[in-house]
């Protein structure tokens, strides 16, 4: 399945200031890492702080996994949607209405 998961920072600006050039570039290794892996599809930056990304996991302790153990996660507030591809929604829901709503022949 596949998760939007929405981090905003919840901390002052001198905590998150205070980052060390070197940590940041471990972050950004570990974001590829999980790119490539597919656990991480896509990845978004806000100007503010903070981040979005969609995140593909099979189960509840794999999201989890993912989730809580980015560097940011304690200084963070964290909302997480399950999503899927509109195409597909909107095909599932037609077959739906039309299952359950529209007058049978």
């Amino acid at each position: 399945m596949k998760f939007l998961v929405i981090s905003k920072p919840i901390t002052d600006k001198a905590e998150v200031a205070s980052h060390h050039p070197e940590t940041l570039r471990t972050i950004k290794a570990k974001l590829e890492k999980a790119k490539e892996s597919g656990k991480i599809e896509h990845s978004w930056s806000f100007i503010g702080g903070g981040f979005a990304m969609i995140v593909n996991a099979d189960t509840a302790e794999a999201l989890n996994k993912i989730v809580r153990y980015t560097p940011s996660f304690d200084l963070s507030s964290v909302d997480i949607t399950p999503v899927v591809d509109s195409a597909d929604w909107l095909d599932a829901f037609a077959d739906h209405v039309e299952e359950h709503h529209m007058p049978k022949k």
